[in-house]
């Protein structure tokens, strides 16, 4: 605490376009651009990654990182060519996700949002679409569309609602069904 030093310092090829820390900070998910074009788990006890994935796009960033609170899982939205959403369970020390939702017509993912027990993820594109998954599926749960393009997602902590905003200047709030 006393020191300006940073405990550990890794590099990528790419920039680090967003980062997560599980709630007591012991893991940690990061999304790179390019050249890069990465997702990766880290412990915060090590530069060394748990998790480095291979390349998620061919052409375009990884902008988006979110972790459970217990660290357990982690989502990644791509952009472009390959815009989606891509779930890890970060003990399976895996580079490939357990699932992966692509976005009709390539749209890209440009906000992310999981509850704190990882149960349900919230993606947003730049397209105007909406979506709540569950864990244990890439088929959606929930989709929702409007027109314009969304650059902000969140879920509520037990998945029943999901706010999403963008260029519109407004924010919409939807309910899961009961």
């Amino acid at each position: 605490a006393e020191s300006e030093e940073p405990l550990w310092t890794y590099h990528s090829s790419g920039n680090f376009h967003d980062v997560d820390l599980s709630f007591d900070g012991s893991l940690i998910a990061a999304a790179t651009g390019c050249p890069d074009r990465r997702a990766y788990i880290f412990s915060r006890e090590s530069r060394d990654p748990l998790i480095r994935t291979e390349m998620l796009t061919r052409d375009s960033p990884v902008d988006e990182a979110v972790i459970s609170d217990d660290g357990q899982f982690a989502a990644f939205g791509s952009e472009s060519d390959r815009g989606g959403v891509h779930f890890f369970k970060t003990d399976s020390k895996s580079e490939r996700p357990l699932w992966q939702f692509p976005m009709p017509n390539n749209k890209s993912v440009r906000a992310l949002s999981m509850t704190p027990s990882g149960q349900y993820i919230g993606a947003a594109s730049f397209g105007g679409d909406v979506y709540i998954f569950s864990r244990d599926s890439k088929d959606p749960l929930y989709h929702f569309s409007i027109r314009e393009r969304l650059g902000a997602v969140d879920i509520a902590d037990n998945g029943s609602f999901i706010i999403a905003g963008g260029s519109n200047k407004g924010i919409n709030l939807w309910e899961m069904a009961k």
